[in-house]
């Protein structure tokens, strides 16, 4: 779990506020494949269009969506 709490620290701000709590939630919610394909996801993905796909302003890839469905749902729900 502390490699998935790091990779939820970004370098962007907002990412950060996203994805806060992230790790915590990621343990209780996904299984340990989903975890680790989490984990790759945070990992391989760019700042910037890791952001523009939660804010759908861009496309997930199709072996992601649901990754990235799930974050999204989980940044709204942290949302003020």
């Amino acid at each position: 779990m502390s490699r998935l709490r790091h990779l939820c620290r970004r370098g962007l701000h907002e990412l950060d506020f996203l994805l806060q709590g992230l790790a915590e939630r990621a343990m209780s919610d996904l299984s340990p494949c989903d975890q680790a394909r989490l984990e790759e996801l945070l990992a391989q993905t760019p700042d910037p269009l890791l952001l523009d796909w939660l804010l759908g302003i861009a496309e997930p890839p199709q072996p992601v969506c649901d990754l990235v469905t799930w974050l999204r749902h989980g940044a709204m729900a942290t949302a003020p």
